[in-house]
């Protein structure tokens, strides 16, 4: 995304980022609380104009969705 702005790039549209794993998860109904990971990922995702959805999946494990809908 940095290069589109070095690049004087007219526009970028980015419609969905997924990122689904099997691990712990997350420990709180609040994962913004969780530590600077996520708080600096929420950061990024805003940085973007951009919504970072953090979730923990059924049986474990987390989801993390980045939503844009476009930059111009």
């Amino acid at each position: 995304m940095k290069n589109c702005e070095k690049h004087k790039s007219k526009s970028l549209t980015l419609e969905l980022m997924r990122i689904r794993y099997n691990g712990s998860g997350i420990g709180t109904d609040d994962p913004s609380t969780e530590g600077m990971g996520v708080r600096t990922m929420i950061y990024r995702a805003h940085l973007i104009h951009g919504e970072l959805d953090v979730r923990p999946l059924d049986g474990g494990g987390t989801e993390v969705l980045c939503m844009v809908l476009s930059i111009s």
